[in-house]
């Protein structure tokens, strides 16, 4: 899950420290992601992501997404931005399901469990 934003390095600084405390305290199995790729000059900024900032998180039930779910929710709520969650195969190659935050509005966690189809 990751921060869909064009204002990110506004919010970024204040967004990793949220999430490394928020991960130390309540969710050790997720991993924070704060990578930031290289542009190719050749593309405009809007066709390359070069900034991925969010967690990844191994989950094998879908009420496992509650509690992340609600803490980016606040995370997106206070920093008028969207999330994205996406699935990723061995080779990383992700796939966006849906967006949440400040305009999609909350997430569902058991809705977002069928469309990754893991059981709630």
């Amino acid at each position: 899950m990751y921060i869909e934003s064009s204002e990110l390095a506004d919010i970024a600084e204040d967004v990793s420290t949220s999430i490394e405390a928020w991960i130390s305290e309540s969710c050790e199995q997720a991993i924070l992601v704060n990578r930031q790729q290289e542009q190719d000059r050749s593309l405009s900024d809007e066709d390359y992501p070069d900034w991925d900032l969010g967690i990844n998180i191994v989950i094998s039930k879908g009420r496992e997404l509650k509690e992340p779910l609600s803490f980016l929710y606040k995370l997106a709520k206070k920093h008028k931005c969207e999330f994205v969650l996406g699935l990723y195969n061995n080779e990383n190659i992700s796939e966006d399901i849906c967006y949440f935050g400040n305009e999609e509005g909350k997430p569902d966690h058991c809705e977002i469990s069928s469309y990754i189809g893991v059981k709630v």
